[in-house]
């Protein structure tokens, strides 16, 4: 089914040399700048088809070394997708907040999977919300923020 999805698609810890080539891939698949979050990290928005967001995270993806998550939203339903070089692509659904949402099966084979062990279980439910990826874009922000610091720009 081809429907019309809100994405926005923000980047952690960017160079700046790659920010002229991000966004002309970025620009050239209908998402505009929205807003910057700090220093070279920015984030784009639009409406692109359904079937074309796998086209964009594929085409963001071959840019290197570039981290980022994409969120759409339909009127139901949202979507979290999450690139790292380090990590690789990982998606879960998210609430109106951004709250992972972890459904019932789901839950049900990571509690298999984890046979009876809590720790284990613990760090598959936190792999399922993503928070090894979000570890690794807070990290790449700081970075980020601390260069610039050093060269003046903050």
């Amino acid at each position: 089914m081809n429907q019309k999805l809100k994405v926005e698609l923000t980047t952690y810890g960017l160079d700046s040399s790659r920010l002229g080539l991000i966004s002309a891939v970025l620009t050239a698949r209908s998402l505009k700048p929205s807003h910057t979050r700090s220093g070279n990290d920015k984030t784009w928005a639009g409406d692109i088809s359904s079937l074309r967001i796998h086209e964009l995270i594929a085409a963001t993806m071959k840019l290197g070394d570039v981290r980022f998550d994409v969120i759409t939203r339909t009127e139901l339903d949202a979507y979290r997708f999450a690139f790292s070089p380090r990590l690789g692509l990982r998606g879960c659904a998210i609430d109106s907040f951004g709250n992972a949402i972890v459904q019932e099966h789901r839950l049900r084979e990571l509690l298999r999977q984890a046979n009876q062990n809590m720790v284990k279980f613990e760090r598959l439910i936190a792999s399922e919300c993503l928070e090894e990826w979000n570890n690794d874009f807070e990290q790449a922000l700081e970075q980020s923020m601390t260069q610039m610091s050093s060269v003046g720009v903050a």
